[in-house]
């Protein structure tokens, strides 16, 4: 009896294609995925979930962590991480709600809101050149 060598399989690859597993494009492509079955999801559950008003909605929604994020993004890759941001859009964003339940012109919450985010902003950034604080980084 003679024996016969296992057959080549590497010749049924792609050459410089090596084969990814489950878990490598899960990890590279999961929450595409993801995001696509609760968007087809959504679409037949809420009849208006693909209308151009809803659009608006979770753009005008999305705005206020779009620019705080790219705000964040040069704060960090400038080296430093500001912890305060959050606590800082809470006050002014409480401001300006109370003098919008107070029927204050519309400019007012807005000017308000500004103001009042600009003092702790400011004392936060110049304690670390001032009181030598380290940066966390």
């Amino acid at each position: 009896m003679t024996r016969t060598a296992p057959a080549d399989t590497s010749a049924l690859e792609p050459a410089g294609h090596p084969r990814r597993s489950f878990g490598q494009v899960w990890d590279r492509y999961g929450i595409l995925l993801v995001l696509l079955v609760m968007v087809a999801l959504m679409a037949v559950i809420a009849p208006n979930f693909l209308s151009l008003s809803n659009g608006f909605n979770v753009a005008r929604a999305v705005s206020i962590n779009a620019v705080l994020a790219a705000g964040m993004t040069l704060v960090i890759l400038t080296g430093g991480i500001d912890l305060s941001v959050g606590s800082v859009i809470g006050v002014a964003g409480v401001t300006s709600v109370l003098l919008w339940n107070a029927g204050a012109p519309p400019s007012s919450p807005w000017s308000a809101g500004s103001w009042s985010a600009r003092p702790p902003g400011c004392s936060t950034a110049s304690s670390w050149p001032t009181w030598r604080c380290p940066r966390s980084s």
